[in-house]
């Protein structure tokens, strides 16, 4: 099974890539956001908990985010792109400790290298479709047919709460303090790639499957 970390400010287009990785290969895409947001929407103790936290722009324990996430990636057998996390250089130490207690390993980190001065018209922009989830942006992606969804055909979609301008300025300064850091830490690891997230969603596309590709192609070793 292979692991893929996107990394990238809010609104670098992280959920998109990771969508088309995973119609391109058959990975599965993991959002923590979206298991967050699953959370909530289930109406749990724990959802009730996480909802005043997520619409303020906050940061979740990474206790709780770690369980999440493993809980997922115990579903998955083939390969998952992990959308979200980590954040922080603890967060990535507990993601190799989880990895490894089940037995897997991180395999690559791609960074969306973008312009953050246009972040926030694209983040404005940003809408979902509510029956399967693809993502538009009013602005530079929208849907082929309008007002319908080029995957599932459906008519309804869905803003997010934290797409507030003063919400999206938050996550960029914390983005900015405890997430850029990631760099260097993936850097140092030799596992962190670049991809220009200035260019098309395709050609950015272009770019990621080049370097899945070139992984795939060179001798795996086995994790214990």
């Amino acid at each position: 099974m292979i692991n893929i970390i996107i990394l990238g400010p809010p609104g670098a287009g992280k959920g998109t890539q990771a969508r088309l990785i995973q119609d391109k290969f058959g990975y599965t895409q993991v959002s923590t956001g979206e298991l967050v947001r699953h959370e909530i929407a289930s109406g749990s103790t724990l959802g009730k908990y996480l909802q005043p936290i997520v619409e303020s722009g906050g940061y979740l324990e990474d206790t709780i985010m770690l369980e999440l996430l493993e809980n997922k990636l115990k579903e998955i057998d083939s390969g998952a792109i992990i959308d979200g996390f980590p954040r922080t250089e603890n967060q990535a130490d507990a993601l190799y400790e989880m990895l490894k207690r089940n037995h897997q390993q991180l395999d690559l980190v791609i960074d969306l290298k973008v312009d953050k001065d246009i972040l926030a018209k694209r983040i404005a922009g940003r809408f979902s479709c509510v029956n399967c989830g693809a993502i538009y942006n009013q602005y530079f992606s929208p849907p082929a047919d309008e007002g319908k969804c080029d995957y599932c055909k459906k008519t309804e979609f869905v803003k997010r709460k934290d797409d507030a301008l003063e919400v999206v300025n938050k996550r960029l300064e914390i983005y900015t303090e405890k997430t850029q850091p990631l760099l260097d830490y993936y850097e140092k690891s030799g596992q962190l790639s670049h991809v220009d997230g200035m260019q098309s969603v395709d050609d950015v596309a272009s770019q990621i499957e080049v370097l899945i590709t070139k992984y795939l192609k060179k001798p795996q070793m086995c994790v214990n």
